[in-house]
């Protein structure tokens, strides 16, 4: 038996159907294997030369629509989207736009260029238009429906909090902590924030802000994002306010207060205070939310108070560590004192329900000589002793 081997090749791109002229006397005697029934028949007519014969030159004349044009797809490459069309949705118009799925990428790149939408990347910055087709996707920009594009819209952003993947929900939390960032630059004049969304910095800080009261109670990565924007959103947005005592920031109906679910968030501080569930900085950034909920109206001071445990946990939390420290245990918190005095200072109930854990705080009062300009040292900024003046 003789074996032969041939050399691999590759294998050759399929053949496109190409139409032949008709044979003539001089190519002998031939067989017919049909007559072409299809669309373009005009076409391969026009080029032998041959007129058309009169009962087809009357059908075209009244439906003109219907004669094939060189570049109407008849002879489309497989898998574009003619090729798609014809074969599976022939009664269906090009146009149509029930079939603006089977577009290509230049189709859709060519609709993005006449409405670009602001897109975002990891950082909160947005992606400038130019960039958005041509950036690679090992930078985690593509992760989204519309993938041939890189970066994600506040829809995508907002979409994606409410994954059931939590790393992409914190990720999406992530990037909308820090698009508050830049939103409150441009609400306080304080930097440029982001032009492209002037004049709707407000109702994106509440719907950042709900998206993070939403999952505040999530363990892990997405509550500590989620915590973060929260304190964006109040905190850092009013920083302006932070060394403003003694009046209140504003009346409880003010549209962030009451766009707040605030019997839930009390509620899910407490539970913070009392387990740590959250790290360190997730807890401070917490306390600071309670100081500035705290100095916003009495009529919210009067709701922390009367929320179950949590004047408590907040002291046994930041106050009542012990003493001395060590190295494993953390300083006494000079905001959890103002936290208090605000709250004290809200109204004489709040004072009252607040006398019988007061004794605990004895350590912070010194009494100083009767020559001191000063009647109380207890806690300031960057000691742990309050100062009250006469």
């Amino acid at each position: 038996m003789d074996v032969h081997v041939y050399e691999s090749a590759p294998p050759s791109p399929r053949r496109k159907p190409l139409a032949l002229m008709s044979p003539s006397a001089d190519d002998g005697p031939t067989i017919s294997l049909g007559e072409w029934k299809g669309r373009g028949k005009e076409i391969l007519l026009g080029n032998t030369g041959e007129p058309p014969h009169p009962t087809e030159q009357t059908s075209l004349k009244q439906s003109p629509k219907e004669v094939a044009q060189p570049n109407d797809g008849l002879f489309a490459e497989e898998g574009t989207p003619e090729d798609i069309r014809r074969r599976f949705f022939p009664a269906l118009p090009s146009d149509q736009p029930s079939l603006a799925w089977i577009q290509g990428p230049d189709s859709q790149s060519d609709n993005l260029a006449t409405n670009p939408a602001l897109r975002f990347d990891l950082s909160g910055t947005p992606i400038p238009a130019a960039l958005i087709s041509t950036l690679p996707t090992h930078l985690g920009l593509h992760h989204h429906a519309d993938g041939t594009h890189a970066g994600y819209t506040l829809d995508d952003i907002f979409l994606l909090s409410r994954s059931t993947v939590p790393a992409q929900r914190a990720s999406m939390l992530d990037i909308l902590g820090k698009i508050a960032r830049k939103l409150a630059q441009s609400a306080n004049k304080t930097g440029s924030g982001i032009p492209e969304l002037h004049g709707q910095e407000a109702e994106l800080r509440k719907r950042i802000l709900a998206s993070g009261v939403e999952l505040m109670a999530e363990k892990g990565s997405v509550g500590v994002r989620a915590v973060e924007a929260i304190w964006v959103c109040i905190v850092y947005w009013e920083s302006n306010l932070l060394d403003v005592e003694g009046v209140e920031l504003r009346s409880k109906s003010d549209d962030i207060l009451a766009s707040l679910p605030l019997d839930y968030i009390l509620t899910q501080m407490t539970e913070s205070f009392q387990t740590a569930v959250h790290p360190p900085e997730s807890l401070q950034q917490l306390l600071a939310i309670l100081q500035h909920l705290a100095q916003a109206s009495n009529d919210v001071a009067s709701t922390i108070v009367s929320t179950p445990k949590l004047v408590a946990n907040l002291m046994s939390r930041f106050l009542l560590t012990p003493m001395p420290p060590s190295h494993e245990t953390e300083y006494p918190d000079p905001l959890a004192l103002r936290v208090l005095i605000n709250l004290v200072s809200g109204s004489q109930i709040n004072a009252k329900a607040l006398v019988q854990p007061a004794e605990t705080l004895l350590r912070f009062v010194v009494i100083l000589p009767t020559s001191s300009p000063f009647i109380w040292l207890g806690c300031s900024p960057g000691h742990n002793r309050i100062r009250i003046s006469k």
